[in-house]
């Protein structure tokens, strides 16, 4: 249960910028982004909850998994380019699905 209390952690320091009008939320973009952050983390923290109190199948956790990054990804698009050493590999129609594979497998380290 502890990815509540971090949640919640989140949710009080963005509604206390909501009341106090912090400077960061005067920007569309950044606000936009932290919404669909917080839905997504959102649907990954009841994943949890979930599987802390009826333990899941693998199967389940990770569609639940996939399904908990799709509102950031359709949200805010997904990754265009990998760049690694100099190096950048443009990725075209497949950015989506590895955003949501990196979004998914990222709890599972």
């Amino acid at each position: 249960m502890g990815g509540v209390a971090f949640v919640l952690a989140i949710v009080l320091v963005f509604a206390l910028s909501v009341i106090f009008q912090a400077d960061w939320l005067a920007d569309e973009s950044v606000r936009h982004l932290a919404m669909s952050l917080g839905a997504s983390a959102l649907c990954f923290c009841f994943l949890g909850a979930c599987d802390d109190r009826w333990p899941l199948t693998p199967r389940v956790k990770l569609i639940g998994q996939i399904l908990s990054s799709l509102p950031f990804v359709s949200l805010n698009g997904s990754v265009e380019t990998i760049g690694f050493l100099g190096w950048e590999l443009p990725l075209g129609p497949v950015g989506g699905p590895i955003t949501v594979l990196w979004l998914s497998a990222a709890p599972m380290w």
